[in-house]
């Protein structure tokens, strides 16, 4: 499992990568609890996060997670 600071009303998407198992997402408007992720059914899930961070884990498989960040809080690789 593993915890992500992000500040509430921050936008959380998980994409699994290979058919997963036993995600859960806390911290989250919508939790999600032992739920099953496939690349070829349930593509991606957005979610909001609710308070200072967020906790993914899953038991069995691969996901992508991304979060949302404002373009000022962006990197910058200009020249």
């Amino acid at each position: 499992s593993m915890f992500w600071p992000a500040p509430a009303g921050r936008l959380v998407s998980v994409l699994p990568l290979t058919p997963a198992q036993g995600v859960n997402l806390r911290g989250v408007r919508w939790p999600l609890a032992d739920a099953a992720l496939h690349p070829q059914g349930l593509i991606s899930l957005s979610n909001q996060v609710e308070g200072r961070e967020f906790e993914v884990s899953v038991g069995e498989g691969s996901l992508f997670v991304f979060l949302e960040l404002p373009e000022a809080e962006q990197p910058w690789w200009g020249p």
